[in-house]
């Protein structure tokens, strides 16, 4: 059982840093002008971002039905609320791409996305926040699994 825990802390992990990856080559792309046909661009990023939504959604689904937010909660009930405020930030992280794709879709020029690329970025910021909770939450709980803990 340990094992499979340090497997999805792990995976967990080394999904951050994925995650963290495209979060960054979208708003790098979204800061770029289009080298070709603002249509064409255009295009290209909406599917940048909805590969990128689609990543974070199965990568929340670890998550959340993965085991580990669930070990949270058996192991110590009092981080409850933590999780619960984690399960409220999935889902605000996933609006707030679908909205960014949206908005995209519906912009005339490239002048307008400059915004765009702001929640971008304020999304990676927050996405960093998130994450180092659940980096807390994670080694806590399975350093007390093991006896580690304080």
């Amino acid at each position: 059982m340990q094992h499979y825990k340090e497997h999805i802390a792990n995976r967990i992990q080394e999904e951050h840093d994925h995650l963290r990856f495209l979060m960054e080559s979208v708003s790098q792309s979204l800061a770029q002008p289009p080298m070709q046909d603002f249509a064409e661009w255009k295009l290209e990023q909406v599917w940048a971002l909805r590969d990128f939504r689609n990543v974070l959604a199965k990568h929340f689904d670890l998550e959340e039905d993965g085991g580990f937010m669930a070990d949270i909660i058996d192991t110590a009930p009092r981080e409850k609320r933590k999780v619960d405020q984690l399960h409220l930030e999935h889902a605000e992280f996933l609006n707030e791409v679908e909205s960014i794709t949206v908005e995209l879709k519906r912009t005339p020029g490239f002048s307008e996305v400059r915004l765009l690329r702001d929640r971008m970025t304020e999304l990676l910021s927050g996405f960093r926040n998130h994450e180092a909770l659940e980096r807390d939450l994670i080694g806590f709980v399975y350093s007390q699994d093991l006896g580690l803990g304080d």
